[in-house]
């Protein structure tokens, strides 16, 4: 936790012609050049479904990568860490050639979007009147009660021209800057990180999952990022567990030591296992990438599959351990000299190790996330290769 103001927070980059109100896309029509110089391909038609197996030569599906950012006090150099990795994942999945080597390890995949929310989501206390809890904001002053609310993030003031970014005339450069502007949260965010309830209620239908303040924004305010037959992929990056709250009883404990270590007004992590499950039709066509608190040791041969975040999990330094002098009240599970430290994000891993194959775990703690970005581009992109898409008939 980090005792700090919430603000703002809104966006999304999604392709142009699907209707959203925020958003960057990226996209290529059939025959066309590359304006920064790549090979020509072509963007898929509408798709009934998704078959899985040996692909044909058909268009690759959608790709929709919603990044959750922690905007907490503590995270600017982080923020400022994702931004310059994000290139080596954005030209990767659009090109295909994920290690720059000019060979294709996967097809390209063109239609692409990227999206943005953060991790505030205010907080909720008790009603004065005795009708149950009512959302407030993290400090005097703030405009939203729901901090972000898991709004996708506004491209305005990040250089874009309006909210969509067409490839046939903007270069993958453009695309990557704005992203590196936008991806800057701030560190003006709730001190309460709730990143699974802020993903779970940006691309969740409003007729869909119950929050305590609002509905899922999936097809309203968020409406165009996530399409019905595309592959669902999201990156959290945070240097904390997640607290999403499901009362505000948080303020009723007695002391301090209960307030970090207590779990009884959290959400269960089964609410994330089930909701996130439930925007795709077949679960692997979702996948998961955490970038969070993670001993660097646990990481010498690679990213973490499934069995080896459950074994993480066992680990001493995984531990919850209240420690009041701490930057988190708890003490660290990894730390970088120059970097900075990052708590045991557990309930993070737990949804990653219960989502199955296509999650992988990586450390915060690492000077730098280009390996971490590439690789999980590479994942999407053997995911893509198996992927197709069956065209809608006429």
């Amino acid at each position: 936790m980090h005792w700090t103001t919430p603000l703002w927070l809104v966006f999304a980059l999604t392709h142009l012609g699907c209707g959203a109100k925020t958003g960057l896309g990226v996209s290529e029509r059939s025959g066309s050049a590359r304006s920064d110089g790549g090979a020509p391909y072509s963007a898929p038609a509408e798709c009934a479904e998704l078959r899985r197996g040996e692909r044909p030569s058909v268009p690759a599906p959608q790709v929709d990568v919603l990044f959750v950012v922690d905007d907490s006090r503590s995270m600017a150099e982080e923020q400022a860490t994702l931004a310059a990795a994000f290139p080596v994942m954005a030209r990767g999945l659009i090109t295909g050639d994920v290690d720059g080597d000019g060979e294709l390890e996967h097809p390209p995949i063109p239609d692409l979007h990227f999206g943005v929310v953060t991790t505030d989501l205010g907080l909720l206390v008790a009603d004065r009147r005795g009708e149950g809890y009512i959302p407030v904001a993290c400090t005097e002053g703030t405009d939203s009660v729901v901090g972000g609310d898991g709004l996708l993030r506004s491209l305005e003031g990040c250089g874009a021209a309006g909210f969509h970014l067409d490839a046939l005339e903007d270069t993958t450069e453009s695309v990557v800057d704005s992203f590196g502007c936008v991806a800057r949260v701030g560190i003006d965010g709730c001190w309460v990180e709730q990143p699974l309830e802020a993903t779970l209620k940006a691309l969740s239908p409003a007729d869909g999952v119950t929050f305590a303040h609002g509905v899922g924004h999936g097809d309203g305010l968020n409406g165009g990022f996530l399409r019905p037959h595309s592959v669902l992929a999201i990156v959290i990056l945070t240097d904390e567990d997640d607290r999403s709250l499901a009362t505000g009883a948080l303020f009723e404990a007695e002391t301090e030591e209960e307030s970090i270590l207590g779990e009884d007004w959290l959400h269960p992590v089964e609410r994330y296992v089930d909701g996130f499950s439930a925007l795709r039709s077949e679960p692997d066509r979702l996948a998961l990438a955490v970038i969070a608190g993670v001993p660097e040791d646990f990481l010498a041969e690679g990213p973490l599959a499934p069995e080896a975040v459950r074994a993480l999990l066992t680990d001493e330094r995984m531990q919850r351990v209240y420690d009041p002098d701490s930057d988190f009240d708890l003490r660290p599970s990894c730390e970088t000299p120059g970097h900075g430290r990052a708590a045991p994000p557990r309930r993070i891993l737990e949804l990653a190790a219960a989502l199955g194959d296509e999650t992988v775990v990586h450390s915060i703690c690492r000077p730098d996330y280009d390996h971490s970005l590439a690789h999980f581009a590479g994942r999407l992109g053997e995911l893509v290769e198996h992927t197709w898409c069956v065209e809608a008939s006429p």
